[in-house]
């Protein structure tokens, strides 16, 4: 696995990963500034390009030689310069992610954040409450949404709720979900 992430300081995450013990060798984690994928942005009535092709290809070949299976970048937002909320835009973000799943044989993990849900609404909507377009709902194979829910009572105890949602692949039983999942 390849994690690129671009939000937690190299030293932060570090720590992180001590605390879940054993880590496997084949686990790669690369923490770049922002590393935009788009090949163009919208400026006013005309596009241009943003000379990422390069970049997209170096990391292709970089997923090739390690063996990656799975590619993971986040958050979303950071591997981008377009708009989340143009169905466009986000169609041309898919474009670029399908082209390294396919050339690499390899899954992508995007991690993207949801819209922030007040604190008195409780019922919880999974990937209907992603920030953006509807195509970040619509183009992904699966969506996972996982939400902490504080006890009000004890701020020291939460829950985590879960939810799922496939499109283009076998839909999990819940019973098998809960098992693979502790």
């Amino acid at each position: 696995a390849l994690y690129i992430q671009t939000e937690i300081p190299l030293w932060a995450l570090s720590e992180r990963l001590k605390l879940m013990g054993t880590l496997p060798d084949n686990l790669f984690v690369a923490t770049p500034a922002k590393y935009h994928l788009n090949c163009y942005r919208d400026e006013g009535m005309k596009r241009v390009e943003t000379g990422a092709e390069p970049r997209i290809r170096r990391l292709i070949e970089a997923c090739k030689e390690y063996a990656v299976k799975l590619l993971i970048f986040d958050p979303l937002t950071h591997f981008h310069t377009l708009n989340e909320n143009s169905v466009e835009h986000v169609s041309h973000l898919f474009e670029i992610f399908r082209w390294i799943a396919v050339t690499c044989n390899c899954g992508v993990l995007l991690v993207h954040h949801h819209r922030k849900v007040e604190r008195s609404e409780s019922k919880y909507q999974g990937a209907e409450d992603m920030r953006g377009s509807i195509s970040l709902y619509a183009e992904p194979d699966s969506v996972l949404s996982v939400y902490q829910v504080r006890d009000r009572r004890n701020l020291e105890l939460s829950q985590y709720k879960l939810g799922f949602s496939t499109r283009h692949c076998e839909q999990i039983e819940p019973m098998e979900l809960c098992r693979l999942g502790g």
